[in-house]
């Protein structure tokens, strides 16, 4: 199976993966510990929490008023929520991400299940959440040894270019996991 990998860009913790279905994550350190998790949301929530914890004064009161900081498992339900609560309330910004036709908003809340995961909705996902967050989302994607980035983000940037943070999330097929180890993104 194709493994996503979550990358914390600036701590150096390597946080892997879920399997392209988006069953199963793991959690990676440089101490090699694995924790299971089992939704994109829940990548997401896990780094979200690091967040947190790293960058309390910056992002602490959006996410607590958006009931963000719980716990791992708790976030991964309400970043689920709020992803359906934000497409469905801006359905008109997001339609053109739909590539389901008609039955798009079905597919968006049936997202709000547990453990529901349709590829049709990723990057719908990805852009809700990240404006939801008011966090840049950065999806890297290995396909054949080549890399590509798809970079959702939205228009409100921290208040210093110098805490500007976010969430990376990495696909590997046939790239080694040393090509992913080094790779760094710089923004500019």
């Amino acid at each position: 199976t194709q493994l996503y990998r979550a990358i914390h860009s600036y701590t150096g913790l390597y946080t892997a993966i879920h399997s392209y279905t988006g069953l199963y994550r793991a959690i990676h350190s440089y101490t090699g510990l694995y924790t299971a998790i089992h939704s994109y949301t829940g990548a997401v929530a896990s780094q979200l929490n690091r967040h947190l914890r790293e960058y309390k004064e910056h992002i602490e009161g959006h996410c607590t008023s958006l009931g963000l900081g719980i716990s791992e498992a708790f976030d991964t339900r309400r970043l689920r929520e709020l992803f359906v609560k934000e497409v469905s309330d801006n359905i008109e910004e997001y339609r053109d991400w739909m590539t389901t036709g008609v039955n798009g908003l079905e597919e968006v809340y049936k997202f709000s299940q547990d453990g529901f995961f349709a590829n049709e909705v990723g990057d719908l996902c990805a852009r809700a959440t990240a404006k939801v967050l008011k966090i840049p989302i950065v999806i890297i994607t290995a396909l054949l040894q080549h890399l590509r980035c798809h970079s959702y983000h939205t228009n409100s940037l921290p208040p210093h270019p110098s805490t500007l943070h976010m969430i990376i999330l990495g696909q590997a097929t046939t790239m080694p996991q040393k090509v992913l180890d080094n790779c760094s993104i710089t923004l500019g």
